[in-house]
């Protein structure tokens, strides 16, 4: 028997795997259609060796000229066209019996369509990850992870050696949200500190330190969502009447890095900083 299963996959969690190995044990050959559009916050490629690592017998097929939701016999027929005629259409969606009327000869096989075995969707994970940890397999929560980086070059410092306390104990995001402890505790944010010597971490700064000012002690490196951009850090120091000293001139494609003034309250502003970026959006909209 061939069974289809079709999603975006934004991104792979553990009920995608469920409905997966619910629709494997069904059939003899498993088409997997992965629904990849441009905006996608996870590459097709990324999505593609997800499936694979968890269903090896699932073939997979990408399609990229997603049709509009609702038109049923499109996506029929750009479904058989991809993988030919299946027997058996797995889903955990209402529209899915719709869908199966449009391929003939197919029937609808639902799965938990309430979500109760695996409570999360794509949608719960993009929204605050954190709060559906458990059910994001590793492979994934390594993408999600946000990664704060502090890089020092004074050992000596009672105020670096406590950073990392106190950023573990800062709340992300409000009363409501759990504090980064929790998050570091979960492996949603990892936090650590490297010693560096000064020629070091100068070459690392480079660009982005004021030949001005003094050299600061350290440099953090936050691992954030791309659509903090500049002028968003830099609003919070105006907010907190400090003169902007963020930049996301080094960024790569989810860095942030920032660079104090020696005249600040470094630790302070530390703390602002984190906050803002651990409170933003996990991903662009």
């Amino acid at each position: 028997m061939h069974a289809l299963v079709v999603g975006k996959f934004l991104p792979y969690h553990k009920g995608h795997q469920f409905l997966l190995e619910q629709a494997a044990a069904l059939c003899d050959r498993l088409s997997a259609v992965i629904c990849v559009a441009p905006n996608d916050p996870f590459t097709a490629e990324s999505r593609v060796a997800w499936i694979s690592g968890t269903i090896p017998t699932a073939n997979i097929t990408l399609v990229l000229d997603v049709p509009p939701f609702g038109f049923y016999e499109e996506w029929a027929k750009r479904l058989v066209a991809l993988v030919g005629v299946p027997e058996l259409l797995v889903t955990s969606e209402r529209y899915g019996q719709r869908l199966c009327e449009a391929i003939p000869g197919c029937r609808h096989h639902m799965v938990d369509l309430e979500r109760c075995t695996f409570p999360v969707s794509g949608s719960a994970v993009r929204t605050f990850p954190p709060a559906v940890w458990a059910f994001i397999s590793s492979s994934v929560q390594e993408c999600l992870s946000r990664r704060i980086t502090v890089f020092h070059c004074d050992p000596e410092s009672a105020e670096v050696f406590d950073m990392k306390s106190i950023i573990e104990t800062l709340v992300s995001a409000g009363d409501s949200r759990p504090s980064v402890g929790e998050l570091v505790s979960l492996g949603a944010v990892q936090v650590d500190t490297v010693n560096l010597p000064v020629d070091e971490l100068l070459q690392l700064g480079q660009g982005i330190l004021d030949a001005r000012n003094s050299l600061p002690t350290w440099l953090l490196k936050l691992s954030v969502n791309k659509a903090i951009a500049e002028n968003q850090l830099n609003r919070i120091a105006r907010n907190a009447e400090r003169e902007p000293i963020c930049t996301t001139s080094l960024v790569t494609s989810h860095n942030v890095w920032v660079a104090p003034k020696s005249n600040y309250d470094s630790l302070s502003y530390l703390q602002d900083v984190i906050r803002v970026c651990l409170s933003a959006p996990w991903f662009s909209t």
